[in-house]
């Protein structure tokens, strides 16, 4: 998924629950945020505050990390290709071959899980960061499932078809010359099909077998589920619904909001939330001023904290930290990042018996 989903429909969702704008602005910016925190390392500073750990949860495309299996593992894996361990629960799939336990499921009881985690740290001062990223690892479950967060010819695909014509069927074309080096990385084989919502696609799987797509379809039933979550997070009834109305809202744009690009796409959707067209009510010019996403440079999490327009951190660099450091929501955010990179890691793929050697 996009900055569309991430962002967006990650806010519309956390209001239409009954999180407050903050709040909601807050988990929307830390659920895109995984997708550009793409620096990594020991932070160090001019005034003597101890130097400060942070990790990567993404790759620039061309980004050389994307080749070395130690970065699929810690990045591509934990943070957008959850393993499903063949849908079935720990102690289960033992002697499914590991590469097939690796593949990505939507909804698998493996993300439960980590939803029970993500609920475990909702005392902790940065659980409006946590429940960003659980809610942008669960989303990318319906995007990238049938796929492995490694480089792996299980990922390969051929036959690669479109309903529609036009830039779709000369990026179909495109697509089947092989488009990257990295290309048996995650989704790389496909391009971004999995991710823009509008797209109905159809290819063919490493084993031969004809997989269909209704991207819109499967956005909306994420977002059903992530309502689920987001009430049960809240230890609210998890009887209630998304409305008949702000549903059909949220599928007709899925479907209605067709350019090819993440960003133009964010916008419509900003423009939505801002006139009040879903159930929440409009926001005011300060409450939208609030929503903008910047992920670097002035306006971002990360100028607030270390007060620099830096896109790529400079070896060596130190840097003046702002007065809040330590409450900043970009410290709160790589502190959380570590927490749900330990608990995949360390904890759940262990607790199932999956190993990333395969």
């Amino acid at each position: 998924m996009q900055i569309d989903f991430h962002h967006a429909v990650t806010y519309v969702l956390a209001r239409l629950v009954g999180f407050p704008h903050d709040d909601a602005r807050m988990i929307a910016y830390a659920g895109q945020y995984v997708d550009d925190a793409n620096n990594q390392g020991l932070i160090e500073f001019t005034n003597g505050v101890p130097p400060f750990y942070h990790i990567a949860s993404a790759h620039v495309l061309w980004d050389a990390g994307n080749l070395r299996a130690s970065e699929d593992r810690e990045v591509w894996v934990p943070f957008h290709f959850l393993p499903g361990n063949n849908g079935q629960e720990p102690g289960q799939a033992l002697d499914t071959p590991m590469i097939r336990r690796l593949v990505c499921r939507e909804d698998s009881p493996l993300a439960r899980d980590l939803w029970r985690a993500c609920k475990a740290a909702k005392n902790e001062a940065n659980w409006r960061q946590r429940l960003g990223i659980t809610t942008h690892v669960y989303s990318d479950t319906f995007a990238h499932y049938a796929f492995v967060g490694l480089l792996n010819e299980i990922n390969k695909v051929s036959d690669l078809k479109f309903t529609g014509a036009g830039w779709l069927d000369k990026m179909a074309e495109w697509v089947s010359r092989g488009i990257t080096e990295v290309e048996n990385l995650g989704h790389g084989c496909v391009f971004k099909c999995p991710d823009m919502p509008f797209l109905q696609w159809s290819y063919r799987d490493d084993e031969g077998n004809l997989q269909t797509r209704d991207n819109a379809a499967k956005f909306a039933h994420a977002c059903d589920r992530i309502f689920y979550y987001y009430l049960w997070y809240r230890d609210e009834s998890t009887e209630r619904q998304i409305s008949a109305v702000d549903r059909e809202l949220i599928l007709e744009s899925f479907r209605g909001i067709t350019d090819p690009d993440g960003g133009a796409r964010h916008r419509k959707w900003l423009i939505l939330i801002r006139e009040g067209r879903f159930s929440f009510g409009g926001l005011s010019a300060e409450q939208a001023a609030s929503l903008e996403y910047a992920p670097k440079g002035e306006g971002s999490w990360k100028f607030d904290a270390l007060n620099t327009k830096l896109d790529r951190d400079i070896p060596g660099t130190k840097f003046t930290p702002s007065p809040h450091f330590d409450q900043s929501n970009w410290k709160l955010f790589h502190q959380a990042l570590i927490g749900h990179q330990e608990e995949v890691l360390r904890k759940l793929l262990p607790m199932y018996k999956i190993s990333l050697s395969a």
